[in-house]
């Protein structure tokens, strides 16, 4: 009896170890992608602080100059159109500026990704189809990514990624999708090509001709994919009509 009650006593006490070593790296892992998503939203926040300047930059206070030059060089003005081209470019800047407090909105690292970008993309679609603002027939060819653990890197790719989805989606959604187009149907597929990774979405809407394929220009949707694809490893993005009437937003990258 006393041998049995002591291997009983080492049983229970080697299980309480174990646990305790299961829970110290459970609490190891938890505080290592704590701090991976810190360094996320940090890096995320400087890059959306740039995009923002830059706008205002290259837009709004490049029309003010002009604005400016004209009223130095030309004696003859129009007094009030002048003063109504100030108030829609101040208006303009306050927009931007005012949407720099929702940043604090966009930089949380998104809970659906963090099983992987394939889930996060699945949760996604599904909320949308039972909201209902997303009517189409959705196909799914989603392959997880062979993602590399904790790396802060690839989490901020990962949600960069995730953004472009959601702009690519929306401009379906928009645009294809009746009352505003006439798809049926959405395929969202993604892969790894070697050592690439291939995200696409396509719809069937024939009211978008091939000529109409071409990259738009100046739209904030399309600065928002440039800019995605130019921070990510080797990223490219295109808009393309395939041989079946689809059109294709593809977007490739390397895999850190």
């Amino acid at each position: 009896m006393v041998w049995t009650a002591t291997g009983i006593s080492v049983f229970i006490y080697f299980i309480w170890v174990r646990q305790k070593e299961v829970i110290i790296l459970q609490n190891y892992h938890i505080s290592q992608l704590k701090a991976a998503e810190q360094e996320v939203i940090l890096s995320r926040t400087r890059k959306i602080l740039h995009r923002t300047a830059s706008d205002i930059h290259d837009g709004a206070l490049q029309d003010l100059k002009l604005v400016m030059d004209k009223i130095e060089l030309e004696s003859h003005l129009d007094v009030d159109s002048i003063l109504d081209r100030l108030a829609t470019l101040g208006q303009e800047i306050r927009d931007k500026l005012h949407n720099i407090r929702g940043v604090a909105e966009k930089m949380e690292v998104t809970p659906a990704l963090r099983q992987g970008l394939d889930v996060g993309i699945r949760a996604t679609l599904q909320d949308l189809v039972n909201s209902g603002k997303l009517t189409l027939t959705v196909i799914t060819e989603l392959q997880p990514l062979q993602k590399p653990e904790l790396n802060s890197v690839w989490i901020e790719q990962r949600e960069e990624t995730y953004r472009f989805f959601r702009e690519a989606l929306n401009d379906a959604i928009q645009h294809a999708q009746p009352r505003h187009g006439t798809a049926t149907q959405v395929c969202i597929s993604l892969e790894e090509q070697g050592v690439r990774c291939i995200l696409a979405i396509a719809n069937d809407a024939s009211i978008i001709k091939p000529t109409a394929c071409e990259r738009p220009k100046g739209g904030y949707g399309s600065k928002m994919m440039d800019a995605i694809a130019s921070e990510l490893p080797d990223g490219a993005w295109e808009m393309s009509a395939l041989p079946d009437g689809q059109v294709q937003v593809t977007l490739s990258w390397h895999l850190p």
